[in-house]
């Protein structure tokens, strides 16, 4: 987990109101430091740890988890930050129950990656501009997807991939963030316009595309979730392309056309691969180091 600090200042840069102390998405939070208040009952350290606690809830919890009282109130009140001074602003015992659970999968999860994980290479190219907190959110939320299915995903900048001879031995993946289309339907959310994966005729590549303003499109029918939620489970659905193949399935990430359910499940950070897919993207990703460290081998032995 990393938590960012900015000054107050830069919160109009990310969208959000600067009362609200900070972002936090599903692996990752920024928090905005406050000019001091001499005025104020709570001091400068104390509200800054119980921003960065609230944050790290929505990290543990759900990117919108917010209550009606305590620590995860979507606007802290003034008798909240009385209790922050207090040392009684906590999480209520619901929400420690979440958090206890979620570090107990985390911990599981990681002995899996360590002993029977995967890693993989994404280049993410910013052609259309993008603010780069949105690239870094969608990235975030790529990541946490792709870590519930025992993938680790290292991050390169544009222009770092060396292309090689046989796109079939490449070892890593790029994604394009262009401007894009238009968005065209309502409801359900047809992936079509909002993405694409580029395959050859026996469902292999390593290319994908995320259209940024046909995202915002879809964002628009959906008001609790955030385009670059959006944005990030885009990328992931056409990475799963490249690592599953080009067919759909009935329900989940892999849907040609994400339903009312999907999208509820993505904004609360629940959208996850089945075993199915997961266990497809392990074989595909070992299938593929397999082929680059032969490919490496050969082209040793003929020097």
């Amino acid at each position: 987990m990393v938590v960012k600090l900015q000054p107050e200042s830069a919160a109009a840069r990310y969208g959000v109101n600067s009362d609200y102390g900070g972002i936090g998405f599903s692996s990752g939070a920024i928090v905005f430091v406050r000019s001091f208040d001499p005025r104020g009952t709570t001091s400068e350290a104390a509200r800054l740890g119980h921003v960065i606690a609230r944050e790290l809830g929505h990290m543990l919890l759900a990117p919108n988890a917010h209550a009606i009282g305590g620590i995860m109130r979507r606007t802290l009140l003034p008798e909240d930050w009385e209790h922050a001074a207090q040392g009684t602003l906590r999480f209520t015992h619901s929400q420690k129950q979440q958090i206890r659970t979620w570090i107990d999968q985390r911990r599981m999860m990681s002995s899996t990656v360590a002993a029977f994980g995967e890693r993989m290479d994404v280049t993410v190219c910013n052609v259309g501009h993008i603010p780069d907190t949105a690239i870094e959110y969608a990235e975030n939320q790529a990541a946490y997807v792709f870590r519930a299915a025992d993938v680790e995903i290292h991050w390169m900048s544009c222009g770092v991939e060396l292309p090689t001879p046989d796109a079939r031995i490449r070892p890593g993946f790029i994604v394009r963030v262009l401007a894009g289309g238009p968005f065209a339907k309502a409801d359900p959310v047809s992936l079509d316009p909002i993405g694409r994966a580029f395959m050859n005729a026996g469902g292999f590549g390593f290319l994908a595309d995320a259209y940024y303003g046909a995202i915002r499109d879809v964002k628009s029918l959906y008001p609790g979730v955030g385009s670059d939620q959006l944005l990030g489970y885009t990328i992931v659905h056409e990475l799963g392309h490249l690592l599953i193949g080009p067919g759909h399935r009935p329900n989940g990430i892999m849907r040609a056309a994400w339903s009312r359910k999907e999208v509820v499940a993505l904004s609360r950070g629940l959208l996850k691969f089945d075993d199915v897919e997961r266990d497809t993207i392990l074989r595909t990703l070992r299938s593929r180091a397999a082929g680059s460290d032969a490919a490496a081998g050969n082209g040793s032995h003929h020097r």
